[in-house]
């Protein structure tokens, strides 16, 4: 059996499209890219090449899993985020955009610093925001920290292939407890903790609810108690004029704002691409 690319690409496009898959285009971009090694933009000027059998079955099995709700980034094992790229599977949560505006709060203000920085990001998952912060400010030392053994490894992983391993000290740990070992304070705390409540758990995409981990999603009460636990405590391992970032749910901006307000000498929020809160950050 054979297909030229266009001929399979816009019948992959239909499937998708027919069993109600969100964004079946970019969809099937991106798993066409990952087996036939084509850029998004190769791909298209590429449509009378020619596709043979093995790779037509990769692709269909590929398919089939979108089909079921699996996401892409699971599907192909891997994901961009702030210009770098990630191995994923499903020992930790898929990177978000929202999460990028995280990532280039801190840049901001870490960049009008002098001198060696220091920053903790807590919940490290992929490992997504520390290597971010470290491929981005070369003067960066970094200490990531997730409960889940199995997070960390994949977490090392991506800072080697993004060649800062030697600037990121992965570690065990639940929250802030591993910062007491440490010296010196921190310029940054920065977090995207899990924030939706349990109650929201039905309300989910089932692509997010069937396939990524419970544990980097949810949390307790009202999806704030992390948030609180993380204002609490970080001003005690700040330096002077240090911050903390957090992530926060679209509608939990006015709650996050208090909380920190407790806390900080200054707080401010910052809204997504969709104009809802969704960074709130702390400054001492």
């Amino acid at each position: 059996m054979a297909y030229t690319v266009s001929e399979f690409f816009r019948k992959s496009i239909r499937l998708l499209e027919d069993h109600g898959v969100f964004e079946p285009t970019t969809s099937a971009e991106r798993i066409f890219s990952h087996h036939t090694g084509l850029s998004r933009t190769e791909l298209y000027a590429a449509a009378e090449t020619i596709i043979y059998s093995p790779l037509i079955h990769n692709i269909k099995a590929a398919l089939e899993r979108r089909i079921n709700g699996e996401p892409v980034a699971y599907i192909i094992g891997e994901c961009e985020f702030y210009n770098i790229k990630l191995k994923i599977d499903k020992r930790v949560m898929i990177p978000r955009p929202e999460t990028e505006i995280l990532v280039d709060e801190c840049i901001k203000l870490l960049r009008v610093k002098e001198g060696n920085l220091h920053i903790a990001d807590i919940g490290a998952g992929s490992g997504n925001i520390a290597i971010s912060l470290a491929v981005n400010l070369p003067d960066a030392d970094l200490i990531a920290i997730d409960t889940e053994h199995s997070a960390l490894e994949l977490a090392k992983e991506n800072a080697r292939l993004n060649n800062v391993a030697d600037r990121i000290d992965f570690t065990r740990g639940d929250l802030l407890k591993p910062l007491e070992y440490f010296r010196h304070k921190f310029d940054a705390i920065v977090s995207n903790p899990p924030y939706i409540s349990w109650d929201d758990r039905d309300s989910l995409p089932v692509e997010v609810r069937k396939y990524e981990p419970e544990k980097a999603l949810f949390c307790r009460e009202d999806g704030l108690y992390i948030i609180r636990n993380l204002a609490e405590q970080a001003v005690e391992y700040l330096n002077a004029g240090g911050f903390l970032a957090l992530e926060i749910g679209h509608n939990q901006g006015d709650e996050a704002k208090n909380i920190m307000r407790n806390h900080f000498n200054s707080v401010k929020l910052i809204k997504d691409y969709s104009g809802n809160d969704r960074i709130v950050i702390g400054i001492t």
